[in-house]
């Protein structure tokens, strides 16, 4: 939710912030199946711009009833006309609604009552006014403030009862999207005083700087708003498109003249977004986004932060009285009865919309773009193309010319596959239930990477062999000109293979760091049957907590994960960390360092193995004589160092990228340290007999659900409530002094800030503190040196010291490389100082 991302406001008002929207955030499509069959959705200013284009889109997903509501009759017809011919089979009307004029405005609404259903309203109807101060003879308010804000604001509160009584049994609750501007950004507002008069000084006027503030009053009043009503009747919140060519924006505002004009047109011809992509983010606010939305500011397709004003007391007192004096302007319509008669109910609670195939697809297109980055320092080759194969997987690497056009398209596109190192192909097989399309690649030595590119019907997909694991996904539109260089570039996979053949040379003697990864069933319970076993306990007194628990869950932005009903109520049990963040992307090297303060170089989720000179927080544990274990839900015996898939399905359960000490050789090849890495049934066994070490790092399944990766933070969320719930009142987990950190691996989004949703739990923290908030920057180093400093322990000279780093994130994307330095944000101060634990 918007509310709780105040930490990100700085950066998204910033220069750097816009261009980065601009020019680095991808359009996410629609998740596949979305059917808005039956449903009735209205648009204002439809007949034009971005909103004929969101209607447009709208269609395109099936939707029975589409309303244009304008001004002009015959504009209108115009725009019906067009649909009309591209969607022969919906029902496109146009009905007039004049945004300056309170009559048409509530004879509209009478008419809204008269349709069997409502499900979408997006509000788009604005503009920005010429250099004259132009007031309103009905009301005496200026043009633009009066469409933009007053007008706006009314037709918002005077659908609330109409929308809610149109719901469809059995529905997701219907949407009321207010059409905002990130312009709302850079608003200078007077927070003293009166906060609509502002708006009447004729003196004062500026048509730009009148747009700026009447986006962020609309701001401040929907996030109002949302805390009048329950979402689980109607969902209202803040949809911004971007800067977006071929609108009206910016066209009436004779503030721009001449010269300003000129780089004004350039600027916007450089920065802007399609229509199309503008008119997406309308889409995914009113389809895709649910009640995790109520009330927030939707922007680049997630949920973003509002203005910074928002965020201090003296926002809040303004944002106060811009609700009383609004609420009394717009009296003369019954809004405050409205607004008493849609109180939400505190019985009401329904949890968040599943965001599955959406997140799913937007974490694949930032795979893809993250291991590119890679590529771009590494000797590009010519790609090989391969013939498809039926399914025997034996074939070698050969210039073949793949000749089925169901999955290589033209026979000038062939389906594109690592090459490999020239010697010492195996045999592979590709995905189950799709046709071969299989090509031998990498050492056929232990542990070796190996990863087949293929094409299916226009999408591209990366199976990866070792995991036998679809890696990511992207459909890509034929004949782009970026669709080889986004998703294909493969010298990432050259350098993963070269790097592991050094460190996994072939040998006839058995190498302890990958003895124990073969996944057939019998060498799986021989493994098992002899695999050994150890529970350590102490007693290590700390400074502030005798027992560490560490949990991670996977792939999930802040503020999705924050509006997770059962995350929420763990928060009010322990202490938010609301500035916590991820190091990196993707998921491997952030476990890594969770083991070890370093990424130590790792930069993708392939098997990578650490040297055995380099030092792990076991090391510092061992030598203060303070016991620790691992615990992998489904992990087969302990000390595995593969991954193991579903025995039934084939699906990943465990995966050894989630183990943050298995690809360190100093952990993988001592089999007394392999002996302490265990799996849940093993936590079962010493929970019951209080045998649980002093530090811990406990992670679920991957797959079949629970730690959130292939599912929904919906799974993870009731995962986490009903796996601490009951440990939370356990003595033999929750001792006196035990703090439990629960946590996500990484952000959803690759190019955001890598902000996590963090709580501490436990009975190390101190009553006063349960259900508070903590905004001070934290990361996962942070887990390193706090347990250092709680039990003196001193450091790996790794992050978990006090030197201050930069780290380069270099962005490749359309050919266009955008740089961008972030500190590593070591430690400000302890957890355990912060929080007083």
């Amino acid at each position: 939710m918007s509310s709780q991302l105040g930490h990100e406001a700085q950066y998204e008002t910033s220069a750097l912030g816009f261009f980065h929207r601009q020019w680095l955030i991808l359009r996410k499509p629609v998740p596949a199946g979305t059917n808005l069959s039956s449903q009735v959705a209205i648009i204002t200013g439809s007949n034009s711009g971005l909103g004929l284009e969101a209607g447009r889109q709208l269609l395109q997903l099936g939707l029975s009833q589409l309303i244009i509501a304008v001004r002009s009759q015959s504009r209108g017809d115009k725009a019906a006309d067009g649909l009309r011919k591209e969607f022969p089979r919906a029902e496109i009307s146009v009905w007039l609604v004049d945004m300056t004029s309170y009559e048409s405005i509530t004879a509209f609404v009478e008419k809204c009552k008269l349709l069997p259903r409502i499900d979408i309203v997006i509000l788009n109807a604005g503009l920005t006014s010429g250099s004259a101060f132009t007031p309103i003879r009905e009301t005496g308010h200026e043009l633009s403030f009066q469409v933009n804000y007053i007008s706006t604001v009314l037709l918002t509160i005077l659908l609330l009862p109409v929308v809610k009584s149109k719901r469809v049994a059995g529905s997701k609750a219907p949407v009321i999207s207010v059409v905002t501007s990130d312009t709302a950004y850079w608003a200078s507002i007077e927070t003293q005083g009166p906060v609509l008069a502002q708006l009447a000084r004729a003196d004062k006027y500026a048509p730009m700087i009148w747009y700026q503030k009447e986006k962020l009053l609309q701001i401040f009043f929907v996030s109002k708003l949302a805390e009048e009503i329950d979402a689980s009747d109607v969902i209202v919140n803040l949809a911004n498109p971007g800067l977006c060519a071929g609108t009206e924006f910016g066209q009436n505002a004779s503030g721009f003249s001449g010269f300003t004009r000129f780089i004004f047109d350039i600027f916007k011809a450089i920065n802007a977004r399609t229509v199309e992509s503008g008119a997406s983010t309308y889409v995914d606010a009113a389809v895709v986004k649910g009640e995790e939305s109520h009330g927030s500011y939707v922007s680049d397709w997630a949920i973003r932060p509002y203005p910074k004003i928002l965020y201090t007391e003296e926002g809040a007192r303004l944002r106060e009285r811009l609700w009383e004096e609004t609420i009394e302007e717009l009296n003369f319509a019954g809004a405050s009865d409205i607004i008493k008669g849609m109180k939400k109910s505190e019985a009401k609670q329904r949890l968040k919309a599943d965001h599955d195939n959406d997140t799913a697809m937007g974490r694949a297109q930032m795979r893809i773009l993250y291991n590119s980055i890679i590529s771009i320092i590494s000797t590009w080759r010519r790609i090989p193309t391969i013939a498809d194969t039926e399914c025997d997987g034996t074939d070698q690497m050969a210039p073949y010319q793949c000749t089925n056009k169901d999955f290589c398209g033209d026979d000038s596109e062939p389906i594109i596959v690592s090459d490999g190192p020239s010697t010492g192909y195996g045999s592979i097989s590709g995905p189950p239930h799709v046709p071969c399309l299989s090509v031998s690649t990498g050492p056929s030595s232990n542990g070796s990477i190996n990863y087949l590119y293929y094409e299916k019907r226009g999408e591209i997909l990366i199976w990866e062999v070792q995991d036998r694991d679809i890696f990511a996904h992207l459909p890509i539109p034929r004949n782009s000109p970026v669709r080889w260089h986004l998703a294909l570039q493969h010298s990432f996979v050259r350098e993963a293979e070269n790097k592991l053949k050094m460190g996994n040379a072939p040998s006839t003697s058995v190498d302890p760091g990958t003895m124990y990864t073969a996944t057939a069933s019998a060498s799986i319970e021989a493994a098992r049957a002899t695999a050994l076993t150890l529970s350590p306990t102490s007693n290590v007194k700390g400074k502030t907590f005798d027992r560490f628990v560490q949990i991670f869950l996977e792939n999930q932005d802040y503020a999705i994960a924050a509006g997770d009903p059962n995350l929420a109520y763990l928060a009010k049990k322990g202490i938010l960390l609301s500035n916590y963040y991820a190091i990196t992307h993707p998921s491997q090297p952030n476990y890594v360092v969770a083991g070890g303060a370093s990424t130590h170089n790792i930069n993708d989720d392939s098997f990578k193995r650490i040297s055995p000179d380099t030092e792990s927080i076991v090391d510092l544990l061992e030598a203060a004589q303070v016991s620790w274990s691992i615990y992998q839900e489904d992990m087969p015996y302990s000390g595995f160092q593969g991954t193991y898939p579903n025995q039934k399905n084939g699906a990943n359960d465990y995966v050894r990228k989630h183990n943050p000490l298995v690809s360190y050789d100093s952990v993988g090849t001592d089999v007394n340290r392999l002996a302490k890495t265990k799996n849940f049934t093993l936590f079962d066994s010493d929970l019951a007999a209080d045998t649980l070490p002093q530090w811990m790092f406990i992670t679920p399944n991957m797959t079949q659900a629970n730690d959130g990766h292939d599912t929904s933070v919906t799974v993870a969320g009731n995962w986490a409530r009903k796996f601490l719930d009951p440990l939370l009142s356990n003595k033999n987990f929750n001792k006196d002094r035990t703090l439990i950190v629960l946590t996500f691996d990484e952000s959803e989004n690759y190019l955001g800030s890598n902000n996590v949703f963090t709580v501490l739990l436990g009975s190390a923290v101190p009553s006063s503190k349960v259900g508070t908030t903590d905004s001070t920057r934290y990361n996962h180093y942070s887990l390193t040196k706090t347990v250092e400093d709680n039990w003196a322990l001193g450091n790996l000279g790794q992050n978990d010291t006090a030197d201050i780093r930069l780290e380069a994130t270099w962005y490749w994307a359309f050919s266009i490389v955008q740089f961008a330095f972030e500190p590593s944000q070591l430690l400000p101060s302890q957890i355990s100082e912060r929080t007083d634990v």
